[in-house]
């Protein structure tokens, strides 16, 4: 018998968010090491996460807008093409403490963490 289709994007999306989740929520883990390789202080990455999920949390209702008039076919795909376009940018900038930002937000810079190194 072959599983209902529906089911199996349920199961795919289901198991993406758990990914994409997992990899927000283990700053835990990772935070020492972040903070070594960047040269960042502890208080600078947590900060930077920080706004990144106030950033994320403010953004949802445009998304959210957005997507109900759109629908979200166009939505993702803009997301994926602007994301697409964004990351060779990011990784040919020079890696720098004031200009790399550990947890992926673009040209934020905590004013503490530039003033070190």
């Amino acid at each position: 018998m072959k599983p209902y289709y529906g089911w199996v994007i349920v199961a795919v999306g289901a198991l993406m968010t758990c990914v994409g989740m997992g990899a927000m929520f283990s700053l835990a883990v990772f935070l020492q090491p972040m903070s070594d390789a960047t040269g960042w202080s502890r208080t600078g990455v947590s900060g930077a996460m920080t706004l990144d999920f106030l950033v994320m949390g403010v953004a949802a209702f445009g998304w959210g807008a957005i997507t109900d008039r759109f629908g979200p076919r166009i939505v993702v795909m803009t997301g994926a093409v602007l994301l697409g376009l964004g990351r060779p940018w990011q990784a040919a900038r020079p890696a720098s403490s004031s200009s790399s930002s550990p947890t992926g937000c673009w040209s934020v810079s905590p004013p503490a963490a530039s003033s070190r190194r």
